[in-house]
């Protein structure tokens, strides 16, 4: 167990190591002697670069790997922040910072992180007190925002930040707080904590102990089963922990640029840049080699040397990478110091003249050794290297996991609303999603009740869904949701639900029977659709014309319409049409609706022609020389030739004269004795050649006058007598015949 407390410097000029007095109680039996002898001669070493240490309290953490609950160590190691020059900070400054840090931490101290800010992504906290510039506080949620962006762990993490007079040279000072779990408790947080591009954290050396070499000049390999981690690197790895992860003192004195996106000034610090680096450290970017102890921080898992020597020290496989030792000395060997993370290799600073915490000067980075004037990292702070290092050892990143927030909008809802496509089919479009962090936005579309054949979607790219296979004229409902593309990926909730009903079928011609002089029956041809569709019959065509129903409706009496009249086939039946003119031709259609009284276009006609007769007497057109027949529908009129009646019958209707019906027997010589100067009018009644009066068929009747001036004088005295001569000559050869008027 650890009963003193380390801290690490790095300074401007060059990250220079020197040792304060700690004291460390028995870390593992096994290596006990081992680790005592090294750490003896690590205190004796010339100081260079000032680092101060103090032990802190005994920590409660939950592992993430299981649940279980254990008691872990911590300590401050506190350093100059990097870009400091040379000697410009000694231990004695570090040992007062840490002095006002303790003294004061109950004014920036936080507990454990509450479960809400635990389940969300990363949550970087800058503690900011009373003597932070109010310019530079933009630059802390510049900083802030960018490393929740970029990573996807859903911890807490706080850095408690001050500003002070440190002398017109010196950037700042930091701490950060380190626990010391098992190798085993790391390593199983490591595998379990894997992210989606994780796989070499498989191959770690397996259970209890890690091979290494304290002393790059001997080939002995000692065992380490204790792993120095940051407070941050453990809460993002391994398990929860209270307490700051960081103190930062800025020195307020110094030539601060603290908005980058205009470029940085002459002789100014890129304020963003210096802050990024250090929360790097922070969030674990360390190496013990800076400590000069034999013991390990959470980075030197992957430290190597870079050359085989005479063990194959340079992993080539995962298999060599798991039984490989590391590397973890001060300059030894000499620039042959490097993170091997499998597919790609970083050459590593070997404690001198850069402090080992960094990587080599050459490799473009963000944790590289040497942040100087004017120089700057924004927009986009780490780098590749940076990146890979971090999400290495237990950053997840790419940030998949930060994003727990679904696509908008939420709830989801139609851009266009489910709407019949055709008898058989549906369409919809959802409103376009957006997602910021996890594109691209996939849509769901779900079949949630209604007829036949309605089925979800798979989840999809285009917001647009067509459904087919559907029943004509029933309602289908849906409802859409939408996703992102996080691992696991965030749903929105479900729109609320549309239920259009498909369109009708075009009906088919309609059945056209019974016709007779006045009506017809139209029997509609409902084509498959179901009983609920609508119909309406027209007449669409009358030959010879019809006004009366040319472009007319059928309603429901079977009369002429202006207005549709829709039925349901089984309301319509049978349609008995009425008012119709004989021998005239009758053209019907029909067009459906469906439940959303969306109308179909008109099907095609059927046509028929009405009857002339249906007996003879439809056929009497009025000449008693005619024989009037009903023949198939039609009136066949034959002509009597000679048309010479056998019967005439003359009864008085005006005037004076014979008060009784007057059979004349013989038509072409008959006399009737009248009065003089009397103007009759008499109703003719002429019969066929049967001699039937009543109910004949060829019965006609004509009306006469028969005028005094054409009557001749009568033998009576006071009588006339009239001779009538009727004939069909066709001519009035009056007075001598008996003539129409």
């Amino acid at each position: 167990m650890i009963t003193g407390f380390r801290r690490t410097v790095l300074t401007a000029g060059g990250l220079v190591l020197s040792l304060a007095a700690a004291t460390f109680g028995q870390r593992g039996q096994s290596v006990h002697d081992e680790h005592a002898s090294r750490e003896s001669a690590a205190n004796q070493a010339p100081a260079q670069n000032p680092v101060y240490v103090e032990a802190g309290p005994v920590r409660k953490s939950v592992l993430h790997a299981d649940g279980s609950e254990i008691d872990v160590p911590s300590q401050t190691r506190w350093r100059p922040m990097c870009g400091n020059p040379s000697g410009s900070v000694t231990q004695e400054d570090l040992r007062r910072t840490a002095d006002w840090w303790r003294e004061n931490q109950h004014r920036f101290d936080v507990g454990e992180p509450p479960a809400e800010e635990q389940g969300g992504g990363l949550n970087v906290v800058f503690s900011l007190d009373g003597t932070v510039p109010g310019a530079a506080v933009p630059a802390f949620a510049a900083v802030e925002a960018y490393i929740e962006n970029e990573f996807g762990d859903a911890v807490t993490f706080t850095v408690s930040i001050g500003f002070a007079n440190l002398g017109g040279s010196v950037l700042g000072q930091t701490g950060s707080n380190f626990t010391q779990p098992s190798y085993s408790t790391v390593r199983a947080g490591m595998v379990g904590g894997m992210d989606a591009d994780d796989t070499l954290q498989s191959w770690l050396p397996p259970c209890c102990s890690v091979p290494v070499r304290y002393n790059g000049s001997s080939d002995f390999v000692d065992n380490e089963t204790f792993i120095f981690v940051t407070f941050a690197n453990y809460q993002a790895t391994i398990g929860s922990i209270g307490g700051t992860a960081a103190f930062m003192t800025f020195n307020n004195a110094f030539p601060w640029d603290y908005d980058p996106s205009n470029g940085i000034g002459g002789g100014l610090w890129d304020f963003q840049s210096v802050l990024a680096h250090e929360v790097g450290h922070a969030m674990g970017f360390t190496s013990n080699v800076d400590f000069g102890t034999p013991d390990m921080d959470l980075m030197d898992l992957f430290r190597f040397q870079t050359t085989d020597g005479c063990c194959d020290y340079d992993p080539d496989t995962v298999q060599e990478f798991q039984t490989a030792p590391r590397l973890v000395d001060h300059n030894n060997p000499n620039n042959q110091h490097q993170s091997d993370l499998g597919t790609i290799e970083y050459l590593m600073e070997d404690g001198n003249p850069w402090q080992a915490s960094h990587f080599r000067e050459s490799v473009n980075a963000i944790m590289d050794p040497n942040i100087g004037s004017g120089q700057t990292f924004f927009p986009n702070f780490f780098k590749t290297p940076d990146l890979d290092m971090l999400d290495a050892f237990g950053w997840d990143y790419p940030a998949v996991s930060v994003d727990t927030t679904p696509p908008t909008p939420n709830p989801m809802s139609f851009a266009i609303a489910p709407a019949a496509l055709s008898p058989t089919a549906i369409t919809m479009t959802a409103t376009t999603a957006s997602d910021a962090f996890s594109p691209p936005v996939e849509y769901h579309f779900d079949f949630t009740s209604g007829g036949a054949g309605g089925t979800d979607s798979a989840w999809q790219l285009s917001p647009t869904y067509v459904d087919s296979g559907l029943v004509a004229d029933t309602a289908y409902g849906y409802r859409v949701r939408a996703r992102d593309s996080a691992v696991p990926p965030n749903e929105t909730s479900f729109s609320s639900i549309s239920s259009p009903f498909t369109l009708a079928n075009l009906p088919a011609a309609p059945a056209l029977s019974g016709a007779t002089a006045s009506t017809m029956d139209v029997d509609v041809s409902a084509n498959g659709n179901p009983s609920n569709t609508e119909f309406a019959i027209r007449c669409a065509l009358t030959t010879p014309s019809d006004p009366s129903w040319t472009g007319m409706y059928v309603d429901a009496a079977g009369d002429p319409s202006v207005a549709e009249v829709w039925r349901t086939d089984a309301a319509w039946g049978a349609m008995t049409v009425r008012g119709l003119t004989g021998q005239t031709a009758y053209r019907f259609h029909v067009k459906a609706r469906n439940g959303d009284l969306i109308e179909t276009s008109f099907g095609p006609a059927s046509e028929t022609t009405t009857l002339e007769c249906i007996v003879p007497s439809d056929c009497n057109d009025g000449d008693p020389c005619t024989i009037d027949e009903c023949s198939g529908g039609v009136c066949v009129l034959t002509p009597i030739v000679p048309c010479i009646p056998t019967e005439i019958r003359l009864t008085p209707v005006l005037g004076t004269g014979p008060g009784t019906m007057i059979d004349v027997t013989d038509p072409l010589d008959t006399e009737i004795v009248v009065d003089p100067g009397d103007d009759l009018l008499f109703e003719v009644q002429v019969t066929n050649w049967d001699g039937d009066l009543s109910g004949d068929p060829t019965l006609r009747s004509v009306q006469v006058e028969l005028k005094n001036s054409s009557l001749t004088s009568g033998t009576a005295g006071s009588v006339s007598v009239l001779d009538l001569d009727i004939d069909d000559n066709g001519s009035c050869d009056a007075p001598a015949e008996l003539c129409p008027l």
